[in-house]
């Protein structure tokens, strides 16, 4: 009771546009259809084994014709259930793979699934059926081959639905990728999905402020004219430096939380109390010699800690920032000549700037033997080259 009721209401809030409650929903019916293929298969397997074990022991008569139509009208059920979990697994790794759609793409996304389910279970159909049409014409009147009738008015059929299910898709999925903003086709859902779980990997709890810099960035570049070439040059570099900084800032949470410092100070603890109940000099100056590298290692681990404060304030500020630029660029194109607005050399100058204060700020990174920069930095270059070169 409670169970239907719970479904009763994921479906009105994925009627309604709740991307997650149509993402619980397909995982539902992927744990159903799984368990439905499992039951179907396994019962169609046990009773068609004994029917067939019954025709082997006593053969001819009624058994030779009912049997295998049994079985093949059996299996036209057995096909459709596999294809339903079929279906059901690619809907599952699809959504898995999926951003957030809004309730206008999500119902895009239903119906093209819709489209998709309807368009399997005809196929599965088709075939079946035919084939058990020709099993039952070769087994009751050989003669007269009567099946290919039937089966290529149901191909026909078939072929009728595919020609505008192949252009709704097309029409569909094109309107959802474009919402989403990915280039190329179908696929590249999945190969973004890819991208994004790396980025997380990489940004850590910073993701989230991250992406706030890039809907930031994304807004003043589409206000910018085509002429300010300059601007959105500087905004994607801005952009690549806090994308940096995030990076940095978790892999220094990673270091910081890798250092044991609980265990030091125990440690510490009981060397000191060694050093202070020994005598011998030699010991008590390999004792003194653990309690500076335990010393060293605390104070690293203090100065990580600080850094990482500092690090966690200068990506919020350079995201606030950021989004300071766009209410500065919206009160531009409400009211041009706004007093205290800054004009579109002044959000550039702006953009240079913060650019240049996160580059010295990488740059306090240089005397350290592991620079958390290095590689990302190297990142950056290389996709700015690439940008150039296709300019």
């Amino acid at each position: 009771m409670h169970e239907h009721k719970r479904e009763k209401a994921e479906h009105h809030a994925e009627r309604m546009g709740n991307f997650d409650a149509y993402r619980a929903r397909i995982e539902n019916k992927a744990r159903c259809a799984k368990g439905a293929l499992v039951g179907n298969l396994t019962s169609f397997l046990a009773v068609n084994g004994l029917l067939w074990f019954m025709y082997a022991s006593i053969g001819g008569g009624f058994l030779h014709i009912a049997i295998p139509i049994a079985t093949v009208g059996w299996g036209i059920g057995v096909a459709a259930t596999v294809v339903g979990a079929r279906r059901a697994s690619e809907k599952l790794r699809e959504i898995d793979a999926m951003p957030e759609l809004g309730p206008i793409e999500l119902a895009d996304y239903r119906r093209l699934n819709h489209k998709k389910d309807s368009i399997a279970q005809h196929a599965s159909s088709t075939v079946m059926v035919c084939i058990f049409l020709a099993v039952v014409n070769l087994l009751t009147s050989p003669a007269f081959l009567w099946f290919p009738i039937p089966s290529a008015a149901m191909i026909v059929g078939f072929l009728a639905h595919l020609a505008p299910y192949r252009v709704t898709k097309a029409r569909l999925e094109r309107k959802i990728l474009d919402a989403l903003g990915i280039k190329g086709g179908w696929r590249n859902i999945f190969e973004q999905s890819k991208a994004r779980k790396q980025e997380a990997a990489e940004l850590g709890l910073y993701a989230d402020l991250y992406c706030e810099a890039q809907v930031a960035k994304e807004a003043i570049a589409a206000g910018a004219t085509p002429a300010d070439a300059d601007f959105a040059s500087s905004l994607d570099r801005y952009l690549g430096q806090v994308k940096l900084l995030a990076q940095s800032a978790n892999e220094i949470d990673r270091l910081v939380e890798s250092i044991p410092v609980t265990d030091l100070a125990k440690d510490k603890a009981a060397i000191i109390a060694k050093e202070a109940a020994i005598g011998s000099p030699s010991l008590k100056a390999e004792y003194r010699s653990a309690i500076e590298e335990i010393d060293k290692q605390e104070k690293s681990y203090a100065e990580l800690k600080e850094q990482s404060e500092v690090v966690k304030l200068r990506l919020s500020s350079s995201v606030n920032q950021l989004k300071q630029m766009r209410l500065e660029m919206i009160k531009l194109s409400v009211s041009p000549n706004a007093a205290g607005g800054l004009d579109l050399a002044g959000l550039k100058r702006c953009a240079n700037e913060l650019s240049r204060y996160l580059e010295d700020f990488r740059l306090g990174y240089a005397e350290s033997r592991d620079d958390p920069f290095a590689r990302l930095e190297a990142e950056e270059k290389q996709r700015f080259g690439a940008m150039g070169s296709k300019g």
